[in-house]
């Protein structure tokens, strides 16, 4: 605790601590921040901007957390979400569904039985129109040069680093979207 309280002096806070016997303490720690500039237009572009809702995704993550939060999230926001955990289960979900079904992909890129750079390769070599249009978007914690390159070269059309910003998703998705529309 005295660490702690020497941390949020150095930072010009304040801290109490409230405790009772046999029913727990209650630590409070105070700070003031400025928000940057560049946050608050952030903060006031997402909320104006990037309606994606209507939308159908198909998903693809092998991870229960990460598929729950992206649906969640998506959902939210009135996008119809189609889960694939894998990326044969999504070259087989893309294949089976009429053109048109899907206006994005969202693309794990490890993932067991197939990744997603060769389901991505597999769905752009499909002989269909939507195939070769549907925009794909890498969604990785590998964000050194050569996979950002690996994930271009496959076809995809962007590559957003995990964990991933909703705002920074949502922008990426309707810039995708609309510029096939």
């Amino acid at each position: 605790m005295a660490i702690v309280k020497n941390y949020v002096q150095y930072l010009n806070g304040d801290m109490q601590i409230e405790s009772e016997i046999n029913k727990g303490t209650k630590v409070t720690i105070t700070l003031a921040f400025e928000l940057a500039d560049d946050y608050i237009n952030d903060e006031e572009e997402s909320n104006n901007s990037y309606d994606i809702s209507g939308l159908s995704v198909l998903v693809v993550e092998d991870n229960n957390v990460n598929m729950y939060l992206m649906t969640e999230l998506l959902s939210l926001h009135n996008v119809k979400v189609t889960q694939a955990w894998n990326g044969k289960e999504a070259v087989d979900i893309f294949s089976s569904n009429p053109a048109g079904t899907f206006d994005i992909i969202l693309m794990d890129l490890q993932m067991p039985v197939m990744d997603g750079i060769e389901a991505v390769k597999t769905i752009r070599k499909m002989d269909r129109k939507d195939a070769q249009e549907i925009p794909i978007i890498a969604l990785s914690a590998n964000v050194y040069t050569e996979d950002v390159a690996a994930s271009s070269s496959a076809g995809m059309n962007g590559h957003l680093s995990k964990p991933v910003n909703f705002d920074t998703l949502c922008k990426a998705v309707y810039t995708a979207v609309k510029k096939i529309i």
